[in-house]
């Protein structure tokens, strides 16, 4: 083949000074790079059989020449220039493996624990997901199901941030989801619908904002959203997927950069703002992790909440509270009732798949059904100087967004916390460890009966404050 025509090339939108310098290191690239009239260096590459456009070097380079060029090899570049200083600088490029791998490691948070699994080649990460549906889901369901969850986990984290290295270069990040029948990074089990999900547990009328937020949870990201089975997180209500479904930000891509090279940082697009954290302040304490003296302090006044008459002194700081909570967001459920030493009781109940039902209620309770409460709490062991073997009690195997019951002592900034599986009655059985057995309150919720055989007093009394608000 002789001679081509000429070609127009175009300049760096700067334009530039002097002559051009080009290398050719092996057949398949070549390289421009020119002296731009910021006295940057600026570079235009030829490679995957096509022009790419101009891009500036980035890296504090102050050109006093036009650049001269050389390779030692195939893979290897060097550009010499002379300096502001009259002295002549290098640099040079080295074609660098991208690294691969799967990547596995433990994630915890409060009574969650879970691990997070994933295939990373570069800035390219796949996650192998084998959907498990129950009976009478069927293959066209599921067909369907596939492409929508699919095409939100892609639409929310892929293609959002560049990983960005030390010499300014930048790649995509990009995620791919391959449904598998085996060799899968996570198992998920898919019910029908409506129902709440979290990691493991999707149902049919899962969107594909609810799969790209336990997506997240697979890459190892807790929850952002606020949550009584972890009053000390932090950061919450970020207005990101992990508390609300919606927009990724440069910190959720941290580990994938920090994998792909040292050094490196994700890149924000042009279209994506900048992550305005709100500030939160939680200081929580667990009696049990107290020092002796201390602990008994703060129990000695616990139990002193039980005795008839007027509320003792700090009775405003002291509280028992029976919470439940679960499911992703767009349809979680909460119920929570507490009462203070003073006798100021609170019921919330919230049902996100339900809108408008619910609703809050604050009452003053008489002196003598608050102490009842404490009193209740200290027959079941929640005032020991040592925290009660309630049976079936979590600590720390949960997955994230699962429906979890909470009761909670508490003395102003120090709190005994119990934790034990909650689900609805329609998979309670199914899920639940044990017998299911019902809450004697006005909460459809079931726990595991051995559970609730141990908690009952305490149950029984916050039955009664609720009747009473």
């Amino acid at each position: 083949m002789g001679w081509s025509g000429w070609f127009n090339l175009g300049r760096p939108s700067v334009g530039f000074t002097g002559g051009p310098a080009t290398i050719s290191r092996n057949k398949d690239v070549c390289n421009i790079y020119v002296w731009g009239t910021d006295n940057a260096l600026w570079q235009r590459a030829y490679y995957n059989n096509q022009w790419h456009d101009w891009g500036r070097h980035n890296d504090g380079g102050v050109l006093a020449s036009e650049p001269a060029l050389g390779s030692m090899g195939p893979d290897h570049e060097h550009v010499f220039v002379r300096g502001t200083n009259n002295n002549v600088w290098q640099k040079y490029w080295v074609l660098e493996i991208e690294p691969a791998g799967e990547v596995s490691f433990a994630v915890s948070e409060c009574v969650y624990g879970w691990t997070a699994r994933y295939y990373q080649s570069g800035t390219h990460v796949t996650v192998r997901i084998q959907l498990n549906p129950d009976v009478g889901i069927t293959n066209d369901t599921m067909n369907t199901l596939r492409t929508t969850w699919r095409n939100g986990i892609l639409a929310t984290w892929s293609n959002r941030f560049d990983c960005r290295a030390t010499n300014g270069g930048r790649q995509p990040i990009a995620y791919d989801v391959q449904w598998v029948g085996s060799n899968a990074h996570h198992v998920v089990r898919v019910q029908p619908g409506p129902a709440r999900s979290n990691m493991g547990l999707w149902d049919t009328n899962d969107t594909g904002d609810v799969a790209a937020h336990e997506f997240g949870h697979m890459l190892g990201h807790p929850d952002e959203y606020t949550d009584a089975a972890c009053p000390a997180r932090n950061p919450v209500n970020t207005g990101t997927v992990m508390a609300d479904n919606t927009e990724t930000v440069a910190r959720h891509y941290n580990r994938i950069t920090g994998f792909h090279g040292a050094g490196h940082t994700p890149a924000a697009l042009a279209s994506e703002p900048a992550e305005v954290i709100p500030e939160v302040a939680m200081t929580l304490k667990m009696i049990d992790h107290l020092k002796p003296e201390s602990r008994a302090a703060t129990l000695q006044r616990l139990r002193g909440m039980a005795e008839a008459g007027a509320a003792p002194d700090g009775a405003e700081d002291a509280e028992v509270v029976f919470e439940v909570s679960g499911g992703a967001p767009g349809e979680r459920y909460v119920y929570r009732l507490g009462v203070r030493g003073d006798g100021a009781a609170e019921r919330r109940v919230a049902d996100e798949t339900q809108p408008g039902e619910g609703g809050e209620l604050t009452h003053r309770i008489d002196r003598q059904l608050a102490s009842r409460v404490f009193k209740a709490a200290a027959e079941a062991g929640l005032l020991d100087d040592t925290a009660p073997d309630v049976p079936q009690q979590y600590a720390g195997e949960l997955l994230p967004d699962s429906m979890i019951a909470i009761i909670t002592v508490r003395d102003g900034e120090s709190a005994r916390r119990i934790a034990v599986p909650a689900d609805e009655p329609a998979t309670a059985a199914a899920n639940l460890p044990g017998e299911p057995a019902d809450v004697p309150m006005e909460t459809p919720v079931q726990l595991p009966a051995e559970s609730v055989a141990t908690l009952r007093p305490v149950l029984e009394a916050l039955r009664a404050v609720e009747a009473a608000l």
